[in-house]
């Protein structure tokens, strides 16, 4: 066994035993979330032929969902199967996405030990690896963006590698509008750096990086002037994303928040509860935010006046992250790209560590509780409570019917609410009149087969109850809103996230003449004593019973037998 070989086998071994455990975690242990299946329903009405912004609502940018339509094709699955599939369809971009990580660091003079030292970091992190495993627009983009700067290297070679890293920033943006910033600040870069020679001044070569970002991004332009829905995609992509983000709530300690979870601290505490859990402990997280913090602060202090490839790696951190602590709504999965873009600067810090021992005894330690965290967290239980939603919703609606609900849980039904994904920013941008409202007159026009009260549908029309008198009733809706309001939730319950109510056409027609929603009438409050028996009978008891009032039909009673 060569030296080389020898350096790279203990974190090449780890990196095994972390990614191992998390991809049985990604197939039976981790349950979905509300994101993966609005990406697989983007996805699928591509397939379909559907115009994105135009034949339906979205706010992210498409590539992702014309990239995967074809693998979504052979997907025929109405439960938790179809969104895992496309989980394990998205690993190859992941594959892909760290050898050009080994590439760029390979090439800028990185130590192998160091590179894969550098690598194991996230890959042994909750942190990373906890979105990392969802079907998710995130994926692409980073791919997209780590082969830009692996181009940006080779630019010296020829106008080719110029043109070809312009085109894989224009598709970055494509994939996920959130890599803007970072993509138009390191083309700026270009244009002032000579990157080959480390000098500031730039050159005539980096123009092609503007000639390839410009012609991707006509054509991909000429796609929607083509179909008509230019203005859609500008209006639902970009206004509506900006809209609602300056409409929504601050809350100023957010993305520190984020950043310093792994060291198990909660500044932001909604319910309440300690400051510090040992459960929220991930030591690889806490390698990965101090390396990167370390690591973009030196190579910007020391390599400023010779601006390398490592600069570009930083410059690229920095304006991410500023980008994202500027937005009010900062989820982990937002943090994915500065996680894996601060590789080359944790191999940095982890080459001036003498002592490799210290290195690998850090390694070890952070995949042992990856390990555990991914296969003892006890999920699997939600996973087979959505899976039953799912097939359920599938199983007892009509193939043309439209279902109302939060997410888009009834994958191959069509959405009863035109803005159907009922996140922070659909709630926004309703209540501010931008979006309009579903309304008792469509409901009574085209009524939903089913209506699914999953956690984003209860905060929208704040209970069940309350969807039915914001949905038909003429008198007693004050009474129905206190006799039928939920029951508060403890927090971490593992009870289900959503319940479900079928009705019939007959049924909905009468809900306006509805005078009493509080356990009579045509619509009426589902005990939550009364137990769901066939569909759940395969969870266990804690599973049985719904996590929040739901409601359904006095003569179109939900029934699962």
């Amino acid at each position: 066994m060569s030296d080389r070989s020898r350096s790279i086998a203990v974190p090449a071994t780890l990196i095994a035993i972390a990614t191992a455990a998390r991809l049985v975690s990604l197939h039976a242990l981790h349950p979905l979330n509300w994101d993966e299946i609005e990406f697989f329903r983007a996805t699928d009405w591509v397939r379909q032929g559907l115009v994105p912004y135009r034949d339906f609502w979205e706010h992210h940018t498409p590539l992702q969902w014309f990239l995967f339509a074809p693998v979504e094709a052979l997907v025929h699955s109405p439960g938790a199967a179809a969104i895992i599939a496309m989980r394990w369809a998205q690993l190859p971009l992941w594959v892909a996405t760290f050898w050009l990580i080994n590439v760029l660091m390979r090439d800028a003079g990185v130590t192998p030990f160091a590179r894969w030292a550098a690598m194991a970091v996230p890959l042994t992190s909750t942190f990373f690896m906890l979105p990392a495993v969802e079907y998710r627009v995130d994926v692409l983009g980073i791919a997209l963006l780590i082969l830009a700067l692996v181009l940006l290297q080779r630019m010296d070679r020829g106008v080719v590698y110029a043109l070809a890293a312009g085109a894989a920033f224009a598709l970055g943006g494509f994939a996920n509008l959130r890599m803007g910033p970072v993509i138009v600040v390191l083309m700026l870069l270009t244009q002032i750096t000579r990157l080959h020679d480390r000098k500031w001044g730039g050159s005539r070569r980096a123009y092609w990086i503007f000639a390839g970002a410009a012609a991707t991004t006509a054509l991909g332009a000429l796609y929607f002037v083509v179909t008509r829905s230019f203005g859609d995609a500008v209006r639902h992509a970009w206004r509506e994303n900006y809209v609602a983000d300056r409409l929504a709530e601050n809350v100023p300690t957010m993305f520190v928040h984020r950043i310093v979870a792994p060291f198990g601290l909660r500044l932001v505490r909604p319910g309440g509860g300690p400051p510090f859990t040992w459960s929220g402990v991930d030591i690889g997280g806490m390698l990965l935010v101090a390396l990167a913090i370390a690591g973009a602060v030196r190579v910007i202090r020391t390599r400023f006046r010779a601006p390398d490839e490592m600069f570009f790696v930083a410059a690229a951190i920095v304006v991410n992250s500023l980008f994202i602590a500027a937005m009010k709504t900062v989820f982990n999965y937002h943090l994915e790209v500065v996680a894996v873009v601060a590789v080359p600067l944790i191999a940095s810090e982890i080459e001036r560590i003498r002592r490799q021992q210290v290195v690998v005894a850090m390694l070890i330690a952070a995949t042992l509780l990856n390990v555990a965290v991914a296969l003892f967290r006890g999920k699997e239980d939600d996973l087979a409570y959505q899976d039953t939603i799912m097939t359920e919703a599938d199983r007892r609606t009509p193939e043309d019917s439209a279902v109302f609900d939060g997410a888009g849980w009834a994958l191959h039904r069509k959405p009863a609410y035109r803005y159907w994904f009922l996140r922070n920013l659909v709630r926004q941008l309703e209540r501010h009149g931008y979006f309009e409202t579903y309304r008792p007159e469509q409901m009574l026009t085209q009524p939903p087969a089913a209506i699914i009260t999953d956690h984003d549908t209860r905060r929208s029309v704040g209970s069940p109850s309350r969807i039915t008198c914001r949905f038909g009733a003429t008198s007693g809706c004050r009474d129905s809103v206190r006799d039928c309001r939920p029951e508060p939730q403890r927090h971490g319950s593992r009870r289900p996230k959503a319940t479900i109510a079928f009705s019939r056409r007959s049924v909905w027609r009468r809900i306006r003449g509805s005078a009493s929603l509080s356990g009579s009438g045509p619509i009426r409050r589902f005990d939550r004593r009364r137990r769901i028996r066939a569909a759940t009978s395969h969870l266990p008891s804690t599973m049985r019973r719904p996590a929040a009032t739901c409601f359904t039909c006095a003569r179109g009673r939900m029934s699962w037998r």
